[in-house]
Formats: structure tokens, sequence, C-alpha cells
């Protein structure tokens, strides 16, 4: 017949346990295996935890590929690690619009400095929302595209910049199109800055 072990979740629950333990006269080598098991949960959650943290530092420098992932991120997760579970549904809303609006702007630094996958995030994302104004915001994302064409040594990536450009420009209209030039320009002018 197999044992299952349950094992204490936090501080309290064992030392409730090693009370109980003691008490009902349990062998010490359970005791120790139950001790050992404690310590490596304890230490996964911690470094479970610290994932989300080391991965927003990441996104912070300019890492594409922590972007990417804080993009794919759920924000049941985010919550999870910033302690912000036990909020109300009115301060649930603004934590995820700040949020989303933190991953625009660190996709925006990557972007910069020549992150693809951030580029193309932000490419789809304000094809979306923008979190400026909670709408879409073809005028960016096509802004984005442009800035991709003009950055991007990639052929795959540029390709994809043509697509999503063709596909923009044709729902815009001609002052729209403008603005989208203008924005592109200021991001030309953003990156050249940013790499002095």
């Amino acid at each position: 017949m197999l044992v299952r072990i349950t094992i204490p979740k936090s501080d309290t629950e064992l030392s409730l346990w090693l009370d109980n333990a003691n008490q009902v006269g349990e062998p010490g080598e359970y005791i120790d295996d139950v001790l050992a098991r404690y310590e490596h949960c304890s230490t996964k959650n911690s470094i479970e935890h610290d994932y989300v943290m080391l991965l927003l530092q990441a996104a912070e420098q300019g890492y594409d590929d922590a972007v990417d992932e804080l993009w794919a991120l759920a924000d049941a997760e985010y919550f999870e690690s910033q302690g912000l579970e036990q909020l109300n549904r009115d301060e649930m809303i603004a934590a995820r619009a700040e949020f989303t609006a933190k991953k625009y702007q660190l996709a925006h630094k990557a972007a910069l400095v020549g992150g693809e996958q951030s580029l193309e995030r932000l490419i789809k994302g304000y094809q979306q929302l923008d979190p400026a104004t909670g709408g879409q915001n073809y005028m960016k994302a096509l802004g984005y595209a442009d800035f991709a064409l003009l950055t991007t040594q990639n052929n795959d990536f540029y390709r994809k910049a043509v697509w999503f450009k063709q596909w923009l420009s044709q729902r815009m209209n001609y002052d729209e199109l403008v603005q989208a030039q203008v924005f592109t320009e200021s991001l030309l002018i953003e990156a050249a800055h940013g790499s002095d």
C-alpha cells in the first residue's frame, strides 16, 4: 500500500505537524523525510516567485526575450508574484491596466534597441489596445511596422513587417498615414539618442 506524504505549506503548518508527529511517535526517518521535502518545496516556491521579478528586471534592461515572456505571462501569475491576489474588483482592474501599460513600456524600450519580438508585440498589440486610450491605435502599430522595416536585418521579420504595413495602410486615411510617419521618425530619433 502506497502512503502519500502531505507536506506542510507554511512554517505554522510545519510546526503543528511536528508537534503532532512527536505526540503520536512518528519514526525519526519519516520526520526527517518530511523536513527535507518541506525545505526543498520552500526553496522551489521562492524561486518561482523570484522568476517573475527576474523577468521584470531583465525586461527593464531591454532584453527582448524577457519582454516576450512577460507578454506571455498570465495576469494571475503576475498578481500572485506581486502579492496582489486579494485586491477587490476595482483594484484588480486598475492593477491589470497598470501591468498592461508596463508591458507596452518595456516592449517599447526593447524595440528601440532592435528587439524584434518586442516590435511584433507592439505592432499586434496596438491593433487591439492602446493602454493610453483604451482603444485601437493603428497609427502607432503602423509606426512600429515602419520602424521595423527601417531597422531590421532579419528577412523573415522584414516580410512580416511589410505585410503588417500593407494591411494597416489599407485601413487608414491620409492624415493617419502622415501621423504614423511622424511617429516612426520620432522612434528613429529616440533610438538614435538611446545609442549615444
